[in-house]
């Protein structure tokens, strides 16, 4: 019986040991600073913990036995836009996205859709529960959910998907360009509709069309068109320029030789637009 208590006093010393090593790391604070535009949540061995922070300082703690760290999660929710192009070459694959009108041009087209989290921690909740953490490369205990990654979960396929479905209404860039607010009202309301059907935690607040060009190959004929259109104009106008000059020049001419003949001679203006013509010799002077 003594030993059996010996031994128990022994096992229970070294349990609180053992707890008092597993929590010492804790007693070690290290402080994290919550971001402006962020919410944050300490995640520790056993999931969540604590509710969410939106101002002050966290404190994570030390190590625990075998390495265990408490970490932070921060969640983004401000307004942020998000640029979402159609483009010849984009970047990304390389690919021709451009959309496709009624005729067959090929347009491409820039939209800013923006967008922010509701401000309701029920959706912040499924949203830790629902999207992968980025982790920070400066400091490894914390990691973030920014809107434009939660909008390429639920949103980023669907508005593209929309404005490849404009390109059929319209028969050209030149069409689409008039109609500028209508298409962005049309996409806002189109998106909105979707992420509710999809229960996207994110409250869209509007979609801005930036621009709106034709294919190079259609502005470069255009711009010909235009240079031709031009010269020609400043080549009629030199045309008519110089045919009155030249006119005139005549008229000059005309008056000096009949100057010289020392005979009276009457010139009647007004016969032909632009034109005199002496009336013949000795007549009489008109009045």
């Amino acid at each position: 019986m003594k030993m059996s208590a010996a031994r128990g006093a022994w096992v229970a010393i070294l349990g609180g040991g053992l707890s008092v090593l597993a929590a010492c790391g804790q007693w070690s604070p290290d402080y994290f600073s919550v971001p402006a535009g962020y919410v944050c949540r300490v995640l520790g061995p056993n999931g969540f913990s604590g509710d969410f922070q939106e101002a002050g300082q966290i404190n994570l703690g030390g190590q625990g036995v075998g390495g265990i760290q408490n970490r932070v999660v921060c969640l983004q929710t401000t307004t942020v836009q998000v640029e979402e192009q159609m483009l010849q070459d984009d970047p990304r694959d390389h690919q021709d996205h451009r959309i496709l009108t009624r005729v067959g041009n090929r347009v491409a087209i820039d939209t800013y859709v923006r967008m922010i989290v509701p401000n309701d921690r029920a959706i912040w909740t499924s949203i830790l529960a629902q999207v992968t953490p980025a982790q920070d490369s400066n400091y490894p205990r914390a990691s973030y959910i920014n809107v434009p990654d939660i909008y390429a979960i639920y949103g980023h396929q669907e508005v593209r998907g929309f404005m490849r479905d404009l390109g059929p209404h319209y028969d050209s860039d030149l069409d689409m360009n008039n109609d500028r607010q209508a298409i962005a009202n049309k996409l806002t309301q189109q998106l909105s509709e979707r992420l509710r059907q999809l229960h996207a935690p994110l409250e869209l607040q509007g979609v801005t069309i930036s621009n709106i060009a034709p294919d190079p190959t259609v502005q470069n004929a255009r711009n010909a068109a235009l240079t031709t259109a031009s010269v020609n104009q400043v080549a009629t106008a030199l045309t008519e320029n110089y045919v009155k000059l030249e006119g005139i020049r005549a008229q000059e001419r005309m008056v000096n030789v009949l100057a010289q003949s020392h005979t009276p001679v009457t010139v009647i203006f007004g016969v032909t637009p632009g034109i005199a013509v002496p009336a013949g010799q000795g007549a009489a002077p008109q009045r």
